[in-house]
Parts: C-alpha cells; structure tokens; sequence
C-alpha cells in the first residue's frame, strides 16, 4: 500500500468526492498520474522519483478496490518507497464539477483561442488559454 496526498497552492485535498468514502491522505493500492513524459502508474516499492505533473486525469484504487478519478494539473510527483505526493496547481473531482458552467468556460476560451489564430507558444496569454482549455476538457472528461 501506497499513501496519497494531493496538495494544491490554495488547499490539502481531503475529500475526493461525493460517495468515494476516501479522505486524503489515504492507504491506496496504486496511483495514475499524468506526468510531462506520459502517464506513470505508481504501486507500493517504487523507486524514487520527481517528475513534472501535466493535466490530465489522476487515478488512484483505494483500499477497498475502489477507483477516484481526478483532473490535476501543474506541478510536481514526488515518489517514495511507500508514499506518493502530488503538488499541483488545480485539482478537482467530479463532485467539485459543474458541468454548465465548465461547458461554457470551455466554449469561451475556445473561441478567445480561435480569436488569437496561430499564436506563438511564446505567448503566454494563449499559453494559460490552452491550459485552461485542457483543464477544463478534463474535467469533463471526468464525468
């Protein structure tokens, strides 16, 4: 078993939804996580490891065998023997969703980035409108 923390600028992650029953940090049996050079499946025994959170969809089986989703983005992975933590700028989890609303944050940032046309990726404006527009695709991905 593996203990999960997820730690984002603004809060702990404690809850991880509506019905999960998991509060974090938690005993799980593995952990997915988006990193910069793919996903990475974690279990208890890994070597040790930093790596670059990327958006994406987070996954963890608690105890019991039960499986949290979760959109995570930016940030750090740090893996030992027996405990994974994910430091991040956002997370959600599909109770923490509402799916009007990231509809239309969704609608609007695509249109501001079809507004910008072929925007350089120097441009940090259209750099954050991309990754606003994975976080939220995630997100709905999620549910």
């Amino acid at each position: 078993m593996l203990e999960l923390d997820i730690v984002t600028a603004e809060r702990r992650v404690h809850d991880t939804g509506a019905g999960s029953g998991v509060t974090l940090p938690a005993q799980v049996k593995s952990v997915l996580v988006p990193t910069a050079e793919g996903y990475r499946q974690i279990f208890a025994g890994h070597t040790p490891l930093l790596a670059l959170v990327s958006t994406g969809r987070l996954t963890f089986e608690d105890a019991s065998g039960h499986e949290v989703k979760m959109m995570v983005s930016g940030g750090y992975l740090e893996v030992s023997e027996d405990s994974v933590t994910v430091m991040c700028e956002n997370a959600a989890h599909v109770s923490e969703i509402d799916v009007d609303a990231e509809k239309a944050s969704l609608a609007e940032i695509e249109a501001k980035l079809r507004e910008m046309g072929s925007a350089s990726t120097d441009d940090p404006d259209f750099m954050n409108l991309r990754v606003r527009a994975e976080q939220s695709a995630t997100k709905l991905g999620l549910l």
